[in-house]
């Protein structure tokens, strides 16, 4: 009777300690999903959102982020300017947002300025692709329009990279300083420069002296003439592009390059 007693007792103080074993390999994994959580905030579309400025820079442009959407949840792809043309609200952004390998998702945006907690606005078709919309005869740029209005599958196309291969680009060092101020942040950045893309049919970007993340392609940056600049992201040089860039520039630090300038009437 007492050995069953024991192991009864035994039993019971077995039971007792499962809850706590229990929550012992549970509340580590937990701490594992609350890390995860709190890293993806760090993600692009939080550090565009940490580096908005309250100040409107331009009216006629509004910051925006787009998301691709899936079955369940949305994805952040990139940043865009929204503007009012003949065809309605419509936003300009980076051609390589929409590459083909992504097949034919939906996308939505939400503005930045005011801050829109949720994504509620929908992409309905793209208007004008980047071989259309050159500012020079040659031009095919990384930029595209796109319309908005209920959402629609967009026909992804584009085969174009973030990144200019340094054996396929000519540099020019700018002759005068010229300023642009990023529709986000509303920073002041300097133009240094020129660079044209063999790979983007001899396509002439604009060498901004800034270090952009992965995430912002497609903010808009505009001068003091209201002429509106598109965000490609950096060269993704090392070794040999950076040296260049440092020899003809003068500029040590990572540096981006876009396209422009737009002009849009008023």
């Amino acid at each position: 009777m007492k050995n069953k007693d024991k192991k009864a007792n035994t039993k019971k103080g077995f039971r007792f300690l499962y809850p706590i074993v229990i929550l012992a390999v549970l509340i580590p994994l937990a701490l594992v999903v609350l890390v995860m959580i709190s890293r993806s905030k760090d993600d692009a579309e939080h550090i565009i959102v940490n580096k908005l400025t309250k100040t409107e820079i331009k009216s006629r442009f509004t910051p925006v982020e787009i998301y691709r959407l899936g079955k369940n949840e949305a994805f952040f792809a990139g940043s865009g300017s929204l503007f009012v043309g003949s065809e309605g609200e419509q936003i300009i952004t980076s051609e390589h947002l929409f590459r083909k390998e992504l097949g034919n998702p939906e996308f939505a945006f939400r503005k930045i300025r005011p801050l829109e907690p949720e994504i509620t606005h929908g992409i309905h078709a793209i208007l004008h692709k980047g071989i259309e919309l050159g500012v020079r005869p040659s031009d095919s740029p990384d930029v595209v329009i796109i319309k908005t209005g209920d959402t629609r599958p967009i026909v992804c196309y584009s085969d174009r990279t973030l990144f200019v291969r340094q054996d396929q680009a000519d540099i020019t060092k700018a002759d005068k300083l010229v300023t642009v101020r990023s529709l986000v942040s509303g920073e002041s950045v300097r133009i240094v420069g020129t660079l044209k893309s063999v790979h983007d049919s001899g396509t002439e970007y604009v060498i901004l002296d800034y270090s952009s993340f992965s995430g912002e392609s497609g903010t808009g940056f505009v001068d003091e003439n209201d002429q509106l600049y598109v965000l490609k992201g950096i060269p993704g040089w090392t070794g040999e592009g950076k040296t260049k860039v440092e020899k003809l520039l003068g500029i040590s630090r990572e540096v981006s390059i876009a396209y422009g300038p737009f002009q849009f009437r008023k």
